[in-house]
């Protein structure tokens, strides 16, 4: 029966396109954030290197898009390795904002997704149908 269950699960590419879109928006609008607004408002980089490389620490300020971008698709995944940091009272804030943001979008998304899944018709013929007594 469980293999009739997920055979017959129905989900549209579009509704699929449109999460990692989404998801996808605010991993750069968060990028964004932490290239240009926070440096701006606040006077210095809101992210830095923390790498220990030959047993010296490199501690650089990031400044670069792509970093930026990196940092915000591991903090909204919220992975976190600990390479990159925030390195001012707002940018932490905001980091926090973007990790609680990556597990609430999250949980609306496996709460969506599994309701529609046992609220349609097909979910509902299938668990209805007949087990045999053996």
């Amino acid at each position: 029966m469980l293999a009739r269950l997920i055979h017959n699960i129905y989900f549209k590419k579009t509704y699929f396109y449109a999460v990692v879109g989404i998801d996808f928006l605010f991993v750069l609008l968060f990028a964004f954030v932490y290239a240009d607004l926070l440096p701006w408002v606040h006077d210095k980089p809101a992210l830095r290197f923390n790498i220990v490389r030959d047993g010296s620490i490199f501690d650089e300020p990031v400044t670069d898009y792509l970093h930026c971008f990196y940092f915000s698709m591991v903090t909204q995944m919220t992975v976190g390795f600990g390479d990159i940091i925030p390195a001012s009272e707002p940018a932490r804030l905001v980091v926090s904002l973007q990790a609680a943001f990556g597990y609430f979008y999250l949980a609306v998304l496996v709460s969506v997704l599994v309701g529609r899944v046992f609220s349609s018709k097909r979910i509902k013929s299938l668990m209805d149908y007949p087990h045999s007594n053996n």
